[in-house]
């Protein structure tokens, strides 16, 4: 008992090969249309994500500068209240030492 093949080709499996080809051809059209348009995403978002790399970096100089506003006013806050209360830069002479 051998394995027979029949030799003959009817129109059935010509339509079927045809079939497979044209189906292979579409679904290779249509990936690469979705692969082109993932690329064209993938640019996108990259552009995207360095302009929001910028606008960190600006931000970050921004806070930094704040950050150091806010020093220079608790200084200028606390000399204030020191020359309010007088243990600041403006001290009383004493008696002994003041103009007649």
């Amino acid at each position: 008992m051998g394995v027979v093949f029949d030799n003959t080709i009817n129109l059935g499996h010509i339509i079927t090969a045809l079939a497979f080809i044209v189906g292979s051809v579409g679904a290779f059209w249509a990936l690469k249309g979705r692969l082109l348009v993932i690329e064209t995403l993938n640019t996108v978002q990259v552009k995207t994500i360095d302009s929001i790399q910028v606008e960190i970096k600006e931000l970050r100089k921004v806070v930094q500068e704040q950050a150091r506003f806010d020093v220079e006013l608790a200084t200028l806050k606390r000399d204030l209240y020191d020359l309010k209360t007088g243990r600041g830069f403006i001290v009383d002479r004493p008696p002994i030492l003041r103009d007649p």
